[in-house]
């Protein structure tokens, strides 16, 4: 309602009330215990259940109705959820950083993967890196995600660009060797004064890495245009 929130801090999550223009706690739903550095929460109004996205525990639901934690998720502790979306009947859509989107079922409480990049069955996915998701009024899903890859951009005056390549790799594996790669790009002459380089690496380490769920860093040495 328009005086009680659900805030997520290091102690867990709270509980609170504005009560003359105060932010007061009245209750600690969730303890630092069971919820370490929650990221999002979010209200389903229909079955009154919070859930919360945590990147010590996972995805953890809480009956506000019953006072109670319902139930928790902990192999999502590695891939952080960037959202919480209703999508048809009794159903949310959860995309996560670096494991896709996830489908929640809020009948049977089964949470399984619904949209996901597989490399040996192409689905037009291009990265599980979901940084938004978004449900139109037609039931359509859109997703912005977060690709690998390297774009070339020209101008002549420094301020309107133009793409003039774009390239995308797909994710690597552990059978990849540790070495330097060199990526040689070719592309229709193009008459230009400035040249603009974005490259975007893996934004979540894979579940393999020894840092996995953190971003990567890129190393550049040189950059030759011909």
């Amino acid at each position: 309602n328009d005086t009680t929130f659900y805030l997520g801090s290091d102690d867990g999550i709270c509980q609170t009330i504005i009560k003359n223009g105060k932010l007061i706690t009245t209750k600690c739903l969730i303890p630092h215990e069971l919820c370490q550095l929650p990221r999002i929460i979010y209200i389903h109004p229909t079955t009154n259940r919070l859930f919360a996205g945590s990147e010590s525990d996972g995805l953890i639901v809480y009956d506000l109705t019953l006072e109670k934690m319902e139930k928790q998720y902990p192999h999502l502790k590695d891939f952080p959820i960037t959202g919480f979306h209703p999508y048809e009947a009794n159903q949310l859509l959860i995309p996560t950083r670096g494991a896709g989107v996830y489908r929640y079922d809020l009948r049977s409480e089964e949470l399984q993967p619904q949209f996901y990049a597989n490399p040996h069955e192409p689905n037009k996915m291009n990265g599980n890196n979901i940084r938004s998701l978004y449900i139109d009024e037609e039931q359509r899903i859109w997703m912005s995600v977060y690709a690998r890859g390297i774009t070339i951009s020209s101008s002549m005056d420094g301020k309107q660009y133009s793409e003039v390549f774009s390239e995308q790799y797909p994710a690597m594996t552990e059978k990849n060797p540790n070495q330097i790669y060199h990526h040689e790009l070719n592309f229709p002459t193009t008459k230009a004064r400035y040249v603009k380089v974005k490259a975007l690496v893996e934004h979540s380490m894979p579940e393999w890495h020894g840092a996995k769920g953190y971003g990567a860093f890129l190393f550049v040495d040189e950059i030759a245009i011909n």
